[in-house]
């Protein structure tokens, strides 16, 4: 009889040392953690909150840490999701410590986890799609205001003329999803003078439950502009950009607009001006909000595919250069740009930064950190 309860001690023991589903209730599922050295997992992405606290992406699945880069727990090792990661099909945002949404498509329906309490348990929920998305091949973009507001953004760009969007609202502490059907305002004149233009979706960004926007790229289009929404996403109207003297009435003008990125009341826009394959970015500020946006800055660029860029937690604007040598920061009195220069290449890479100096890449699936604002990267290992 002793050795038979032994035998269950020693059982349960084993179980609570690893981290895998303990329990799945429907649309419920929990972990336990079992903290591992990060040499353990091969990293594909990563959203450190500061030196402390972040989330990752790796090839085993979703990971979490609270005690810095070093040691990695593994909060989400779903079959299905791993196998998201491995096909490029998971989206995903995580929003502060605690919260965390992910997204994919399956058959007809978005498939989403979300967690409010730092990957302990998550929540799955499926999103059905009708019959004219389920036959699309869309994009999905999701924003986070706070744990009770959750946007879910579907976009189709294979109709250049116009970008059709589906989006999914979270609302409350339930996690219950309602539809909202996007439309431009009334003001044909003034719409079709923007979205008539090839166009092409760049990303969206919600500063709170009400107020978002989204950025587009044109080609052959004379007039800056985003789109900006008042009430969730329902209606979306044209916010028209000054342009730059320097850019009025040039053909072959190219002008690339991105959701802006908010700290407090200061927003930055960045708006890339791309003629003969030549890019300026120029940086638009706004202190009301968003109400009005100013070009403040512009940054000579080489082009590229998709712009990175981000704010610090000290309000602090970097951008990378799309060549990978160069990381840009613009200083919160905006009259100029602090250009630093990478002694790794760091085209194509996921970057960011956190507090002061600090930042991080991956390279190889292996987590690198800078201490100097992106001048010199060192791996954990190194010393």
């Amino acid at each position: 009889m002793k050795r038979l309860y032994s035998f269950w001690i020693i059982l349960i023991l084993c179980i609570l040392s690893m981290c895998f589903v303990i329990y799945k209730n429907n649309n419920e599922y929990s972990y336990v953690f079992n903290e591992k050295g990060a040499e353990q997992y091969n990293f594909l992405d990563i959203k450190m909150l500061d030196s402390y606290s972040g989330w990752a992406i790796a090839k085993e699945g979703i990971l979490k840490t609270d005690s810095g880069i070093k040691k990695w727990n593994n909060v989400n090792d779903n079959k299905n999701i791993k196998k998201e990661i491995k096909d490029g099909g998971l989206c995903y945002k995580f929003f502060n410590k605690d919260v965390g949404v992910l997204a994919y498509k399956k058959d007809n329906k978005i498939v989403t986890y979300k967690t409010a309490n730092g990957g302990k348990i998550w929540r799955k929920y499926n999103l059905y799609l009708d019959n004219h998305w389920n036959k699309l091949d869309f994009d999905i973009n999701i924003d986070i205001v706070d744990k009770e507001n959750i946007f879910i953004i579907l976009v189709n760009n294979s109709n250049y003329l116009e970008i059709e969007k589906c989006i999914f609202k979270s609302e409350g502490s339930i996690f219950k999803w309602t539809r909202i059907f996007p439309k431009l305002k009334d003001n044909k004149s003034e719409v079709m003078k923007y979205s008539n233009k090839f166009s092409i979706f760049t990303g969206v960004s919600y500063t709170n439950s009400k107020v978002a926007w989204y950025g587009v790229k044109t080609y052959g289009n004379q007039d800056p502009f985003i789109y900006k929404t008042e009430d969730g996403g329902e209606n979306w109207n044209v916010q028209s950009l000054s342009i730059p003297p320097q850019y009025k009435n040039l053909k072959d003008l190219n002008i690339n607009t991105y959701p802006p990125v908010f700290y407090k009341e200061n927003g930055y826009l960045p708006v890339e001006y791309v003629l003969n394959k030549k890019v300026s970015l120029w940086v638009y500020k706004s202190k009301d909000g968003g109400k009005c946006w100013l070009p403040v800055l512009p940054i000579d660029m080489e082009s590229g595919i998709e712009l990175k860029y981000g704010l610090d937690n000290n309000g602090i604007l970097w951008v990378l250069d799309n060549s990978g040598n160069k990381i840009y920061r613009l200083l919160n009195n905006e009259t100029n740009v602090h250009q630093i220069w990478s002694e790794v290449n760091l085209k194509d890479k996921s970057i960011q930064f956190v507090e002061g100096s600090k930042g991080y890449t991956l390279i190889q699936n292996k987590i690198y950190f800078t201490k100097d604002k992106g001048i010199t990267w060192e791996s954990i290992g190194e010393k």
